[in-house]
């Protein structure tokens, strides 16, 4: 469903895996490495769709039999693994880094809201070289205590930043992501083209992200 913004937006609010940036390569990686720790072979044949909260989950979800013992000691390997390595396997999507500078071209205030810890976000910001077109990047891990849920990450960015929730988008492709705008008051737009898949029909959705900034009225 595509329809135009009354008013274009001022701030921009982006989940990173699956909206910004293609990162399954990497997490495929890491999570075989993950499984090979504790002996196990992955039983999934798609990864994609289990990609979005966090690792502990998503290696519950994809092993249901998984021990304590073995989830604690598969989530360190994949920490380990994919904060080294399995991170720079990320691919830019076609039409970012042109799409964020027409954004700050007009103004626009950019942020990553992401359930990915800081270490591997600003590795891959880094590597893809796009960490100065966001004013903040904020994992669960930005401050002590954690944030506990994506929502609780994106008010706190509105507060801080006194954002007007009629000026602000939240660009995602989950479930979670939606969830996030919910509980702050703000517009949700669907990356389709990422992990997650949505059922509700009453949602602004782009298929490329390139189509983003026709969506929100430029």
């Amino acid at each position: 469903m595509h329809r135009s913004f009354k008013s274009i937006p001022g701030w921009l609010f982006f989940d990173l895996d699956g909206t910004i940036a293609d990162s399954l390569p990497g997490i495929e990686f890491s999570i075989q490495e993950a499984f090979a720790a504790v002996g196990r072979t992955i039983s999934v044949k798609d990864v994609r769709r289990f990609v979005g909260p966090s690792i502990r989950t998503i290696l519950r979800n994809m092993e249901p039999s998984l021990t304590d013992s073995e989830l604690e000691l598969m989530a360190v390997s994949y920490r380990q693994s994919y904060d080294t390595t399995g991170c720079f396997k990320t691919i830019l999507y076609p039409g970012v880094r042109e799409t964020l500078d027409l954004f700050l071209s007009n103004g626009s205030v950019l942020f990553i809201v992401t359930n990915k810890p800081k270490l591997p976000t600003a590795n891959i910001l880094g590597e893809l070289g796009i960490t100065n077109s966001f004013r903040e990047m904020v994992s669960p891990d930005s401050r002590t205590p954690s944030f506990n849920s994506k929502g609780e990450m994106l008010i706190d960015l509105i507060t801080r930043y006194s954002v007007d929730l009629r000026m602000a988008r939240m660009i995602g492709d989950t479930a979670d992501d939606m969830q996030a705008a919910r509980e702050a008051g703000v517009a949700f737009v669907h990356s389709a083209y990422g992990y997650g898949t949505l059922q509700e029909s009453e949602i602004d959705t782009i298929h490329q992200f390139s189509a983003l900034p026709s969506l929100c009225g430029y």
